[in-house]
């Protein structure tokens, strides 16, 4: 079981209304792992979004993410580095994307909470 988060427009749109529609994990111990993985997860891809090599991730990536087991198992970002212009975001850009994942992954662990 797994879900694509993309920032911004249909894509996570629907990444929402998959997590409104999951289950609570009924063991708390899967729950505590699996909280810390996404959270673990969410901390390292900050890091990324946050060095010089990754700015262009606070605009566009999109994560797959394991829903079963928690945590983020692919990122696909390779546009990020087609596009040079995507490198260096202009000054003043809001970085929606970095809230935006924060959201879907606190959104996520409070559904599987229960």
């Amino acid at each position: 079981d797994s879900v694509i988060f993309k920032c911004g427009g249909a894509r996570e749109e629907r990444a929402n209304t998959v997590v409104r529609r999951l289950p609570p994990l009924s063991d708390p111990a899967h729950f505590l792992a699996y909280e810390e993985r996404l959270r673990a997860d969410l901390r390292a891809t900050l890091r990324m979004m946050d060095a010089p090599a990754g700015l262009c991730l606070r605009r566009d990536f999109q994560v797959f993410f394991d829903l079963r087991h928690g945590g983020f198992f692919h990122f696909d970002f390779e546009r990020c580095y087609e596009y040079p212009e995507r490198l260096h975001p202009k000054r003043g850009t809001t970085f929606h994307c970095a809230a935006a994942l924060e959201d879907f992954v606190e959104s996520l662990i409070v559904r599987r909470r229960g």
